[in-house]
């Protein structure tokens, strides 16, 4: 499954959760006149009569009030110019700092009432802007389908922008593997020698290039500087089990003898050097480096 068909069953599920927990939670579908704790109330309407905000609010943490995390397309709120961000602080004059505030306040209207919220624009980051009287007429409240129906084509549109998302990703990381391919191919080896605690001089050398042969006694590679280049297999020296002709490899060698091999595999130089880093034996693989006593990595 791509990866945008993920998010949008994503989405998809969260639709699901938003609408099984209904005004309970928030006010993405309606204001339901038992959602303020009182025991009696009037009798619940129809889906199709329920005043509708067309919001998803959470209570804001940043300034006394309600924030809006989604506003609905063509929605009551959107056509009065709410945005997500914006924090609801009244009803009508009435303050509110909870859901259960905001959806009393709300519990007694009807679709075509007009109210007059008071809003601090993009409140949730920005609690100290100014806050200004916005009037919305509540709308008819849409059924569980149509607001389903509403995330999923949502769902979709950002599914296809995440579509996009990806391809330009997968396109990064191809022009990435290039570009270490080129660093890749300019490394022409490199080599350091220095006294280990006896005093005796070691010599460390790196080589890079492709597989021309291997063997269970020897190796022989192409190096980017272009001369072959054939080594002993030792009964310390560490290759792949499935290394083969082409494969472009670093060889690590200590004073002359082979320790360690390791693939490239399309990520280059770096790649390769990263897998030295994995390489559970490190520290007894150059013993002379690190010191018998030297952790692993």
């Amino acid at each position: 499954m791509t990866g945008w068909r993920w998010f949008k069953w994503l989405g998809v599920v969260v639709v699901v959760a938003a609408l099984g927990l209904g005004a309970a939670v928030a006010l993405a579908a309606d204001a339901s006149p038992f959602s303020s704790g009182s025991e009696s109330g009037p009798t619940p309407q129809d889906d199709g009569e329920r005043p509708w905000l067309g919001v998803f609010a959470l209570p804001s943490h940043r300034v006394d009030g309600v924030a809006l995390v989604w506003v609905a397309k063509d929605g009551p709120a959107d056509q009065a110019g709410l945005e997500r961000g914006d924090v609801i602080t009244a009803v009508d004059g009435e303050p509110v700092t909870r859901l259960r505030e905001l959806r009393s306040a709300l519990a007694d209207r009807l679709a075509g009432d007009t109210v007059t919220l008071t809003v601090i624009k993009g409140g949730a980051t920005e609690p100290d802007g100014e806050s200004s009287d916005v009037k919305v007429t509540l709308g008819t409240r849409p059924s569980h389908e149509e607001i389903r129906e509403r995330f999923e084509e949502r769902s979709e549109e950002l599914g296809e922008r995440f579509e996009g998302l990806w391809e330009r990703t997968e396109e990064f990381r191809q022009e990435l593997r290039e570009r270490s391919q080129q660093r890749f191919d300019r490394f022409l080896g490199a080599e350091f020698s220095f006294l280990d605690d006896e005093g005796e001089t070691v010599t460390v050398a790196i080589d890079a290039g492709e597989v021309k042969s291997v063997s269970a006694a020897s190796l022989t590679v192409i190096l980017n500087s272009g001369e072959d280049k054939t080594y002993t297999v030792g009964d310390d020296s560490h290759l792949p089990d499935d290394l083969a002709e082409g494969d472009q490899v670093v060889v690590v060698s200590v004073n002359g003898e082979l320790k360690a091999v390791r693939r490239a595999d399309g990520l280059g130089l770096f790649g390769a050097m990263g897998r030295f880093q994995s390489f559970s034996g490190l520290g007894q693989l150059l013993p002379s480096v690190f010191g018998e006593e030297a952790p692993e990595p």
